[in-house]
């Protein structure tokens, strides 16, 4: 399992969304997203929305696995708030 560094972030429409941070060797992980996407080809922390009755953890465990097939141990989180 990867210890990673979690990051919570809640806007006006009051969707929650975590990213990860994960750094090994020096190096941290980045995705790009797929083409079909929104924002298509551009490089983003891997993370996703927050499901219903789901903690930013578990969502970070569960984006993880879905997009990369991965299991992690969630280490620390941050609570960032962003008004625009």
């Amino acid at each position: 399992m990867v210890p990673i560094l979690p990051h919570c972030y809640s806007f006006k429409t009051m969707t929650t969304v975590t990213c990860a941070i994960i750094e090994k060797d020096g190096k941290i992980l980045i995705a790009r997203r797929a083409s079909d996407q929104n924002l298509a080809g551009k490089w983003e922390f891997p993370g996703g929305k927050v499901e219903d009755g789901e903690s930013p953890e578990e969502c970070l465990k569960r984006e993880l696995e879905e997009e990369f097939g991965i299991q992690v141990e969630v280490g620390g989180i941050h609570h960032i708030k962003r008004n625009n």
